[in-house]
């Protein structure tokens, strides 16, 4: 048994020597990929810059706009259909009003349900009160 022990164990810290370069080695590579990105970057920009498609300060040289892919036409428009179609299902839920005017009734509907108010007549206005206004005298 003990034999079989030591070859085990054996084993195992060679298989923890490896695992240890293999991850030194695969950090070593991210940090070499990451460099690499950084460079192919700055050649893409500067191709772009060659090519009249970017300003040398990384925007779109005027007119070089791409237009919308169908894809992505197609996926504006089944967002909109839809929301069309949540909106459709919220209205049917609400009695067929809009949910808006479900959640925020209008003003029309609020003065319905206001009690209305008896106007009060406004006092006439008198000579003497015309004169008061006016920093003067009234006549008796």
């Amino acid at each position: 048994m003990t034999n079989t022990s030591a070859i085990v164990e054996t084993f195992l810290t060679q298989m923890g020597e490896q695992a240890t370069v293999l991850v030194n080695r695969i950090a070593e590579l991210d940090t070499e990929k990451a460099t690499l990105q950084g460079e192919l970057t700055k050649i893409n920009h500067a191709l772009a810059v060659w090519n009249g498609k970017e300003t040398p300060d990384g925007k779109s040289a005027p007119g070089t706009r791409k237009k919308m892919s169908e894809a992505g036409r197609a996926n504006i428009a089944a967002a909109l259909q839809a929301r069309s179609a949540r909106l459709r299902a919220e209205k049917e839920a609400a009695g067929g009003k809009d949910a808006e005017a479900v959640a925020v009734p209008s003003a029309a509907e609020e003065k319905q349900s206001e009690p209305v108010q008896e106007a009060t007549p406004t006092p006439k206005s008198t000579p003497a009160k015309k004169a008061a206004a006016k920093g003067g005298k009234a006549d008796a």
